[in-house]
Formats: structure tokens, C-alpha cells, sequence
């Protein structure tokens, strides 16, 4: 735990300062998206996992196209408690809302990723530390990034059910850039949320509920003032675990003989 607060007071204070050298300095919009995910976790064996993952993100209430998102991954199980992994990412962005980008771009993404989990009596906590190297707008600027990534999830169970479950989530992400043509944006953004979620059964569970994307633009305005997104956000998201393996075969009675 001294370790996970730690982590957590080192990101804050940087997106302290950012926040402070900011100041006054600051252009903020507000808007309305809306964002939906779908996520698979399929086992290949029992150390081996495929990670599978797209996203829509919609601006202006779901009018505009804000992002596309698919994601593929490969985990492996340290132990019961810690994955170790990475994969590819698409992404294509759109220029939309009121701090539109000049133009759309697409982007490729390679990134490593650790994750632990723990039990804190009937919380459960999530640690995700990801690691993005970016190639963005290939057609045109055709520039590389890095992105450091710290994501924090408190889970707690509302109501239990022998087969279904009703549990909140709150949930942060914070993302940090890095790289010579970062100018204006070492601080990228902070997703806060919080979320209602339902276990269907021991393969789905859905969840759905408010996010705050905190995003500062990596140019300035005419008036040299930080461009930043205060994105409030509807989301649901479904999440999906299964195996790709063939279930084991009951021996017939002619076998057991």
C-alpha cells in the first residue's frame, strides 16, 4: 500500500504543478459525449490471455464522431494477482467540437502494460501502469511520442445475488507525455469517473455511468492561453471474459468402466 500511495502522490503533485504553471492562462470549454467500449479477455491457457477491445467515442451529445478506438493485446499471468503484457492500437480522431483539431488523424500505438489487483477487506483495487509509444498522423505531421500511463480502480460490491451482482466503481487515469516535439501538453489528461455496474452472469458485466476527460490541447490560442477540454461524458462499457480453450470432455460410461 506505502508503494500505491506513493505512485499516487507522485502523479498528483505533477498534475499539481502543470495545473499551477497554467494559472491563469487557461481556456476551458465545456461538452457533452458519449462513449461506449467493448472489452474481451479470452484465455488461451491457463498463464496466457488475448486482450480484445474497441471503442466509440461520440461529441456533442453523440451527434459528431470524437474518436475510434481498437485495441489487441497479448497478457500473461505472473500469478493470481499481477499481468504482464502489450499489444497494437488503432486510433482515428476526429476534428470536432468547439477546440477543433485543423484536420482528422489517425494514429499507431505500441503499448506495455502491468497490472495488479488486491483486496482490501470487501474493496477491491486495481493498479494499471501502461507504457505508449505513439506514431501519430502518419499521412501528414508523421511524428513519434511517448505516453506514460497510471490508471487507479476502487471496486465495492452494493448488492450480491447468488448468480448476479450490483457494485460502484470509482475509477482515475492519468496521462503524462513525453517527447522532444512535446511542447504544451506534458500533462495530457486525467479521466475521473464513476460508475454503477451489474455482473449478468460469470462471463459479462456491464457498467455505465459519468466521466470527467480533463484534456489540455497540445497548441495555444490566439491570446497564448492553454486549450483545455473539460469533456463530460456518459459512458457504458461491456466486458466480456471467456477461453478459447476446449472445454475438458466427461469421460462416457463406457470410458469409466
Amino acid at each position: 500500500m506505502k508503494t500505491t500511495l506513493s505512485i499516487i502522490v507522485i502523479l498528483l503533485l505533477s498534475a499539481c504543478h502543470s495545473f499551477a504553471q497554467a494559472g491563469k492562462t487557461r481556456y476551458i470549454v465545456n461538452q457533452q459525449h458519449l462513449w461506449g467500449s467493448a472489452t474481451a479477455a479470452l484465455d488461451i491457457n491457463p498463464r496466457w490471455m488475448l486482450h480484445l477491445e474497441l471503442q466509440e467515442r461520440r461529441a456533442e451529445i453523440g451527434e459528431d464522431i470524437q474518436q475510434h478506438l481498437s485495441r489487441v493485446g497479448l497478457m500473461r499471468r505472473l500469478d493470481d494477482k499481477h499481468l504482464l503484457g502489450g499489444g497494437y492500437a488503432f486510433v482515428h480522431t476526429a476534428a470536432y467540437g468547439e477546440l477543433p483539431a485543423k484536420f482528422p488523424f489517425d494514429e499507431h500505438r505500441v503499448w506495455l502494460q502491468f497490472q495488479s489487483k488486491e483486496q482490501l477487506k470487501s474493496f477491491g483495487l486495481t493498479h494499471r501502469l501502461r507504457f505508449e509509444f505513439r506514431h501519430l498522423d502518419p499521412a501528414r505531421t508523421s511524428r513519434n511520442e511517448f505516453r506514460f500511463r497510471y490508471y487507479f480502480r476502487l471496486q465495492h460490491p452494493l448488492i450480491k445475488g447468488e448468480k448476479h451482482q450490483l457494485y460502484g466503481v470509482l475509477q482515475d487515469e492519468v496521462f503524462v507525455n513525453m517527447g522532444v516535439k512535446v511542447a504544451y501538453n506534458f500533462f495530457d489528461q486525467n479521466r475521473a469517473s464513476a460508475l454503477l455496474g451489474f455482473k449478468v452472469n460469470k462471463h459479462l458485466n456491464i457498467e455505465a455511468g459519468y466521466l470527467n476527460q480533463y484534456l489540455l490541447q497540445r497548441s495555444l490560442n490566439a491570446d497564448f492561453q492553454n486549450k483545455i477540454e473539460n469533456n463530460h461524458t456518459a459512458l457504458l462499457a461491456l466486458t466480456w471474459s471467456g477461453s478459447l480453450r476446449k472445454p475438458a470432455q466427461q469421460p462416457t460410461d463406457t470410458e469409466k468402466k
